[in-house]
């Protein structure tokens, strides 16, 4: 006969191999776009840096506008991804920390006696600091959030340093066209 708890513990191993496997899908897109954004920032900042009459008579602003339309729906994608990625994480933190539940479950259930003299020792052990507080704010959690944060400034840093390249070499009045 089958215990339910093993049952329940296949069911959230596999689980968490499923989830594991979307985390790495999601950090695979937000690096593919976060490449193509780097990658078309790095065109404009060819074109300006080389100099070209056609780009010195241009008005400024158009490139970063050009560059603004890359920004903003990279940015918001690579929120979108970094939202998603840290649900999913949380959501694998919170089903490892229901495995070892069972796991510890099911090792008393195969031998009592061996782990009731274990049993206070393992009372303590910091797992509920992984596992977090009431509002599931976890070290890792938090350790995520940090990561994205960064990698939104990131972003926004290109952007600026578009702009100010923009302003700084096609803003020269003695171009000539």
């Amino acid at each position: 006969m089958v215990n339910p708890d093993q049952e329940e513990l296949d069911k959230i191993l596999k689980e968490i191999k499923e989830q594991g496997d979307r985390l790495r899908k999601l950090q695979s897109s937000g690096f593919q776009l976060a490449s193509y954004y780097l990658v078309f920032q790095g065109v404009i900042l060819t074109a300006i840096a080389g100099a070209n009459t056609v780009f010195r008579c241009l008005p400024y602003w158009l490139l970063i506008v050009l560059s603004v339309l890359a920004a903003l729906p990279n940015l918001f994608a690579m929120y979108k991804i970094g939202g998603k990625y840290i649900q999913i994480s949380d959501q694998k933190d919170k089903s490892w920390v229901k495995a070892l539940d069972l796991t510890a479950r099911l090792a008393v259930l195969a031998d009592p006696a061996a782990n009731q003299a274990a049993a206070p020792a393992a009372e303590g052990d910091g797992a509920e600091d992984e596992a977090g507080d009431e509002k599931g704010c976890s070290k890792g959690t938090m350790l995520r959030v940090f990561f994205f944060v960064c990698c939104l400034i990131f972003y926004s840093a290109v952007s600026c340093i578009m702009w100010v390249v923009c302003v700084k070499t096609l803003r020269n009045k003695r171009a000539q066209c």
